[in-house]
């Protein structure tokens, strides 16, 4: 039965989301413009950052670093705009300054308006405060702000880190930081910012503590002081409220035993005394008794289903001479008559404005910035209006995906049985209903962006986070005594190297020389000693030889396959060496390095190493494997790579593409210490004038190679 609830919050959530998404959608009207298309080119540089981490392409450290780079960004744009703007204080932001004042003075004296907003107090004994410490401006308020939204970006963090890959916590926690309503809401001289703080810190210590909700004495103090915070918030934003009732809807839909819902008495218990507490508190502050958590929360009167939102004479007269002017009407009694005017209204008309309400309150979500454009003066350094319309259509873009991951994420919850996200669920539908009986001022909704968030976070893991484990395909099998072992040995104009080659060859090997369309004399001498040797009517290149003499050991059977130059570099005593692995039944593949150990003096050029270096790194990079010698061409394939290299061979850079094709699609390619000679004779296949060319496409090829997937 439970497990049936709990997917009906599920879909209600989806329902109501995908109702935010569609309002969203249809009022969509972007204009494009120089401000908007350098926003986009930033919001496509944030998704491009992700599909980077994703295909591996930079590293996690790399990610860091670019994601400490924008959290900066996000801080030095906050300071650019309390430097440069200039406030034109209204409503009630005035208020809080001037009673912060009144407090220093000693002389305070709160109308009849504030009083059915205790926590005007609170946030102005704050100001007050702050104006001590640190002198009497708004500049002081707006960067005590700055320093509240830093927090709330490093809990929020915490948050998501709890559930996914610290790496994609961190990097929506930035998304969330940059966001331009979270921006803006910066310069507000209201209770946003601080409430934001509260609030995520609230939800940090629920997902913190509530995993394991029995009664302790170790944990006893964390349900307690749950409650005092979800209490604390709860005096700003009465939307606390909702909190509570999704917390005990939360419990009964999870927790079987009796004594796990002790902890939920706590929290309830606490919670209902620090609410006495901070009343009489605040209460001793102003001098009279609080009667309302906050006037915004009526403000539903002011909505008929024709303007929807626009007061009416009528109706403003009705909240301010009779409502409010009832003794003991508060947020309850404030609900109640909200629903007896839907009841008067009839089922048509009420319908038309709870729907008009949806679309205008989830639509209308960039108010905190219209308000800002509105209250700047002209000595500002900088004009907000003329950003507002490209900040709004991005902030729009920006919430539109967000709606879309948390759909999806809820699907993606679904299917794998997984309440992470239950309790924020339940939490966000019972928020989303109030807004549609008391209709909140855009700016309140700034919670709902993490929420959003939070509540995506578990899909956009799963779809970013890279996968830096190799899945072997099929453990190699171990050879018997009977194995048969060929060298590959691809030559292209090796007259002078062929012969002192194929002298040092032990009998014991059967080789098989590939001649790649040599103009030299190359073919004669073969065909002189008796060789066992290939012509290829044309040059093919490396990849085209080397896939020869793997068609070769395929169809004559061969169990091991050695590529093997021609030009003497390769020492065949370390042949052993290589195919050990392989016959031991511990690799698909062997390396023969000269990077492992010191096995070898002859390293090629210092530019060349370097060039072996970089594409090695971007190899471990992208597969968490390392190869050392990466263009190394001393190699032992056994029977089942025999196959699938004579069927499919790069032939652009075989060796580094080679192996991380074959570490991409989970052979296990190991590496072996060898000895490598200087060439006798000829020319080198890479010339130093190429190596960095070289370098530059290797690593490019890779990178495209990975961000085609697995095979």
């Amino acid at each position: 039965m439970r497990e049936v609830l709990r997917k009906l919050v599920s879909i209600i959530f989806i329902i109501l989301i995908t109702g935010i998404l569609i309002s969203n959608i249809a009022t969509f009207n972007i204009t494009i413009n120089k401000s908007f298309f350098m926003l986009l080119i930033l919001f496509i540089i944030l998704i491009g950052l992700l599909i980077c981490y994703k295909q591996k392409i930079i590293s996690k450290k790399f990610m860091w670093f670019i994601l400490g780079i924008l959290f900066c960004l996000g801080i030095i744009i906050r300071i650019f705009l309390i430097c440069n703007l200039d406030f034109m204080l209204v409503s009630d932001f005035e208020l809080y300054y001037n009673y912060a004042q009144q407090i220093i003075n000693h002389v305070f004296k709160m109308d009849e308006y504030i009083s059915y907003n205790g926590y005007a107090y609170m946030f102005s004994k704050v100001i007050s405060i702050l104006f001590v410490l640190f002198g009497e401006s708004i500049k002081v308020v707006l960067v005590f702000n700055l320093i509240c939204q830093v927090i709330t970006t490093i809990f929020f963090h915490k948050i998501i880190s709890l559930k996914v890959d610290k790496t994609i916590s961190a990097f929506l926690s930035i998304v969330y930081f940059l966001l331009p309503n979270v921006i803006f809401s910066n310069l507000l001289v209201s209770t946003e910012t601080f409430f934001m703080l509260l609030f995520i810190l609230t939800i940090y210590l629920f997902l913190k503590f509530i995993s394991k909700p029995i009664i302790t004495k170790n944990n006893i103090l964390k349900f307690i002081l749950l409650g005092i915070m979800i209490s604390v918030t709860n005096n700003i934003r009465p939307i606390m409220t909702i909190f509570i009732i999704a917390l005990i809807i939360y419990y009964i839909l999870t927790f079987k035993k009796l004594k796990e819902f002790l902890s939920l008495g706590v929290i309830i218990i606490t919670y209902v005394i620090s609410n006495l507490l901070f009343n009489i508190y605040i209460e001793n502050g102003i001098g009279q008794e609080i009667t309302s958590g906050a006037l915004g929360w009526s403000i539903y009167f002011g909505s008929n289903y024709e303007t929807c939102g626009c007061w009416t004479e009528e109706d403003s007269n009705y909240v301010f001479n009779e409502v409010l002017n009832e003794p003991g009407n508060g947020d309850k009694e404030l609900v109640i008559e909200s629903l007896s005017r839907y009841n008067d209204l009839g089922f048509v008309k009420s319908t038309m404005l709870l729907g008009c309400k949806y679309v205008r309150l989830w639509t209308d979500n960039n108010s905190t910035l219209s308000f800002l454009t509105s209250v700047t003066t002209e000595n500002s350094q900088i004009n907000l209006y003329n950003y507002s319309k490209p900040l709004e259509d991005i902030s729009r873009i920006i919430i539109v995906l967000l709606l879309i991951s948390c759909v999806a994420n809820t699907f993606y919850d679904i299917k794998n049985k997984n309440n992470s996200n239950l309790f924020l669920q339940i939490f966000c539908i019972g928020y989303i209903l109030a807004n549609l009986i008391v209709c909140l001022n855009g700016r309140y909704n700034l919670l709902f962006y993490p929420l959003l968030i939070i509540c995506s976070s578990n899909y956009i893991c799963s779809k970013f986070v890279p996968n830096l484990t190799n899945k072997i395909k099929k453990s190699p099998k171990k050879l018997d005594s009977k194995f048969k072992t060929l060298l590959i040995i691809p030559a292209y104009n090796e007259e002078d190297n062929i012969e002192a080659t194929i002298k040092k060859i032990d009998e014991k090997y059967d080789y098989i020389i590939i001649n790649d369309g040599s103009t030299d004399n190359t073919e004669q001498i073969c065909k002189e000693n008796g060789y066992n040797y290939i012509s290829l009517i044309k040059n093919l290149g490396i990849g085209g030889a080397v896939q020869t003499g793997y068609k070769y050991a395929l169809n004559n059977n061969y169990d091991i396959a050695i590529q093997f130059d021609a030009d003497g570099q390769h020492d065949i005593e370390y042949v052993e060496d290589l195919i050990k692995p392989i016959k031991d039944g511990k690799a698909h593949f062997v390396v023969g390095s000269r990077f492992v150990g010191n096995s070898s003096k002859f390293k090629s050029t210092q530019m060349r190493r370097l060039g072996i270096k970089l594409i090695s790194k971007t190899i471990k990079r992208l597969s968490n494997i390392t190869i050392k010698d990466v263009t190394s061409g001393f190699r032992a394939a056994n029977k089942e790579i025999i196959k699938r290299f004579a069927d499919n061979y790069p032939n652009e850079y075989p060796e580094p593409i080679s192996n991380f094709e074959l570490i991409k699609d989970g052979y296990i390619v190991s590496e072996v210490a060898v000895k490598m000679h200087e060439r006798k004779g000829g020319k080198s296949s890479i010339r130093s004038w190429k190596n960095v060319y070289y370098m530059f496409n290797v690593i490019l090829s890779i990178l495209i190679l990975n961000m085609r997937g697995d095979k």
